[in-house]
């Protein structure tokens, strides 16, 4: 991760999780296109024991991204946000906090989700169901 921030930089680095449907889930076994996945802690497992995919949550890549780099919080909204909404050409609506923006927000707090927003209405909020 270091040298990945290093070399590339913020402006054009995408932090993204890759995670398949199992992810927040606890431990158990899950279905991944017909195959059985073991997800044991942070990682997801065929019967095998091959390397199954990711169970990352994005709250986590965020911290284990400011942990091992001295990415500011300007850096890991870009690398979260703003880069994915250019990549995909989106950003004259997406990836920005600001006027005529789809005001789509993600608060977190301690490394726990506390509010979502879609297009501007509170539609998750921690702590109520």
């Amino acid at each position: 991760m270091r040298s990945a921030f290093q070399a590339i930089g913020s402006d054009r680095l995408l932090l993204i999780t890759d995670s398949m449907r199992a992810k927040g889930m606890p431990d158990g076994d899950y279905d991944l296109g017909g195959q059985t996945v073991r997800v044991h802690g942070e990682k997801a497992t065929l019967e095998d024991g091959t390397l199954a995919g990711s169970v990352l949550r994005m709250n986590d890549a965020v911290r284990l991204m400011r942990t091992f780099t001295d990415a500011s919080w300007e850096d890991v909204a870009k690398m979260t946000s703003w880069n994915q909404a250019k990549a995909l050409n989106i950003s004259d609506r997406k990836g920005n906090v600001a006027a005529g923006f789809d005001a789509d927000v993600v608060l977190f707090g301690q490394d726990v989700l506390q509010e979502t927003w879609c297009a501007g209405q509170l539609r998750f909020e921690e702590g109520s169901k």
